[in-house]
This record gives C-alpha cells, sequence and structure tokens, in this order.
C-alpha cells in the first residue's frame, strides 16, 4: 500500500479512532502538525536541504530559499575558488543592527558578519565581487493537502504521525486521559526516532536548539 496522506488519515480514522466518518479536514491538519512538530524539535536526514546560490557584487541583502527554517552551516566561495565558513559570524539582529545600522554606508568587502531578518539574509557591508554562496539547512516540511501528497517522516515511523495526529484529535474530544496515554506513545516513537535517524559520527543524536547560526534562505534580492 502506498504511503500518501490518505492512508495515514485512514490509519488515524479506521484504526485509532475506529472511525471511518471522522472529519477528514481535522485529522489532515493535525497530520501536519505532528509532522511539523518533529520537524521543529530534531535535526533529522529528512528535514535537512542544502542551497545554492549566487550573490551578486554590490549588495548586502539577499533572500533564503522559501522553505529555510535554521542554519546549519554558511559558506560562500570567491571566483578564485577560495572557501570562506561564516558559522561563527553570525550575530543576533539586535546585536548585528546596533553594531552594523546602515550596512549600504561601509566599504564593500567580503561577506563576513550576517544576520537574518524577515527571511532574508544581510550582510555588515556589501559585497565586493560575485560569490557562490551555499547553505545547509533545516527545511519546513511542505504542507500535506492532496490525498497522494506522501509525507517526509519516513514510512518506518508513520506510527509517528498517526499517534502525533490522533493524541491532537483525542484532545479536541476533551479525552485528556487517552490524549496523555498517546502522547506517551507518540514520544517513544520519535525518541525512536531520534535515536535511530539522528545519530551522527559521533553516535550523539542531535535536538534542534534554540538557533545560534540562523542563515536564512539566499541569494538573490531583485
Amino acid at each position: 500500500m502506498a504511503y500518501t496522506l490518505a492512508t495515514v488519515r485512514d490509519a488515524v480514522r479506521d484504526i485509532k479512532l475506529d472511525d471511518p466518518e471522522y472529519e477528514a479536514s481535522v485529522v489532515d491538519r493535525f497530520i501536519n502538525d505532528a509532522q511539523r512538530e518533529i520537524f521543529n524539535s530534531y535535526e533529522l536526514p529528512f528535514s535537512e536541504k542544502v542551497f545554492t546560490g549566487t550573490l551578486p557584487s554590490g549588495d548586502y541583502i539577499f533572500d533564503f530559499p522559501d522553505d529555510y527554517q535554521l542554519s546549519q552551516s554558511l559558506k560562500i566561495v570567491d571566483p578564485e575558488a577560495n572557501i570562506r565558513t561564516l558559522n561563527d559570524y553570525y550575530l543576533p539582529f539586535r546585536q548585528f543592527n546596533e553594531q552594523f545600522p546602515f550596512p549600504s554606508t561601509r566599504d564593500v568587502g567580503t561577506p563576513t558578519y550576517w544576520t537574518t531578518h524577515s527571511n532574508k539574509l544581510y550582510f555588515s557591508q556589501p559585497t565586493d565581487q560575485v560569490y557562490q554562496l551555499s547553505t545547509w539547512y533545516i527545511k519546513t516540511p511542505t504542507l500535506l493537502e492532496d490525498d497522494l501528497d506522501v509525507p517526509e517522516v519516513p514510512e518506518e515511523f508513520s506510527e509517528a504521525l498517526i499517534l502525533g495526529a490522533t493524541m491532537r484529535v483525542q484532545k479536541r474530544n476533551e479525552d485528556y486521559d487517552l490524549a496523555a496515554a498517546l502522547n506517551q506513545d507518540y514520544i517513544a516513537q520519535t525518541d525512536l526516532m531520534q535515536m535511530r535517524l539522528g545519530k551522527r559520527q559521533t553516535g550523539t543524536p542531535t535536538v534542534m536548539g534554540q538557533p545560534q547560526r540562523a542563515g536564512r534562505k539566499a541569494p538573490r534580492r531583485n
């Protein structure tokens, strides 16, 4: 059987709720809520993405990809193929704004200090030449709308989506005891997913915290 929004919805309604007539739009919303929660909680392979684009010369504001959520790494490459990693040059927006209130008035130079605001990448000064920018980032999941849409949580962990959605349905139904029990099962599934898929070479699962070096979607500003 194909792994789609429809099959996850059917599992929630037919198996967990024993109510195949339960409102489909409500279940779909809760499936999306569960998937978003997973993306917002962990750094896992299926939530990661790479974007590469061009930073034109003479500008300091650039757009990020629409699905950008949290930067893992930001690198630039100049025309001579010199690579510069900018992870350690991120500044929180308020600090950046105090230190570099008018980047456009500063001399052009190699991109160094940067921040994010309103889904845009800001550098502390205009670029002095054309650069290639690559950002490794955590993406936001694509909204599941059509029956044949495939969830981004892998099929082997579809139970996490099913439990997460069912738990939310029971909260909506004001059956808080059952919702609490389902939440424990949901946590067990997401913990298992984190242990299986979230290991890096150190063997330590990675849990997302507050953005320390957020860098949003990249180039270019029209």
